[in-house]
């Protein structure tokens, strides 16, 4: 499968495979002074990199430079057993937070949620995508014993999963890749399921104070993210 756009491109050969089989991934961005790609992260403006998804993996390419920000994606299918990427639906993401970041670059706010997502708090982690011109990440479901608390012989178990999206960073007006943004606003939302002792069905919670305590902890860790531009 190719992207491309003018002198841009990115590909990924071949874009369809056995699972357990590799595809190579090769992009060519000139000029850029940033490069950043899904599930590799920063990269070098022209290269490769083998890759080998267990199931349908849309890989994203975000770049920066004197063009400004732009984006591109590719598919990797694969046939035989596929896991899936088992995340809650969108309509049930609740609690909307708000943070703006400072002097940051969409690369900059790529990485900071990737790291704090699924490096600080282990969550198996979807994106960036690009949706409506904005960078969009979304997490599986995952039991987090301390949102249990101690000495609630009622409760068995809590589950959360969050969804970060940023204001719309495609066709950013005055952003020449030298200079990072002012200001970057994000907003983010999460569903938390319990599941009683005595039962294995999960439900939604609906104590707001829950929700609030996470998604504040959450952004405090993307602002407090030591990934800075070099």
């Amino acid at each position: 499968m190719l992207a491309q756009s003018g002198t841009f491109r990115f590909e990924a050969a071949p874009s369809q495979i056995e699972g357990g089989q590799d595809s190579e991934l090769r992009w060519s961005i000139p000029n850029a002074t940033r490069v950043y790609i899904s599930g590799l992260g920063e990269v070098q403006s022209s290269g490769s990199a083998r890759v080998r998804p267990r199931e349908l993996t849309e890989y994203v390419l975000l770049a920066e430079g004197p063009f400004g920000f732009r984006h591109m994606a590719v598919v990797v299918r694969t046939t035989g057993q596929a896991l899936g990427f088992n995340a809650p639906a969108l309509d049930r993401f609740r609690h909307p937070l708000k943070k703006t970041l400072h002097q940051v670059t969409p690369i900059d706010f790529a990485e900071r949620v990737h790291e704090v997502l699924q490096n600080q708090l282990g969550l198996v982690t979807q994106g960036p995508d690009v949706v409506n011109g904005s960078l969009r990440f979304i997490t599986e479901s995952a039991e987090r014993p301390a949102l249990v608390e101690r000495g609630n012989t009622r409760i068995g178990g809590r589950r959360i999963a969050f969804l970060v999206e940023s204001d719309p960073v495609v066709d950013l007006r005055g952003f020449d890749g030298k200079k990072p943004l002012d200001n970057l606003s994000f907003v983010a939302k999460a569903v938390i399921d319990y599941k009683l002792r005595v039962e294995s069905t999960w439900r939604t919670e609906s104590d707001e104070s829950l929700y609030d305590r996470e998604l504040r902890d959450l952004l405090a860790r993307i602002e407090a993210s030591s990934r800075r531009r070099p």
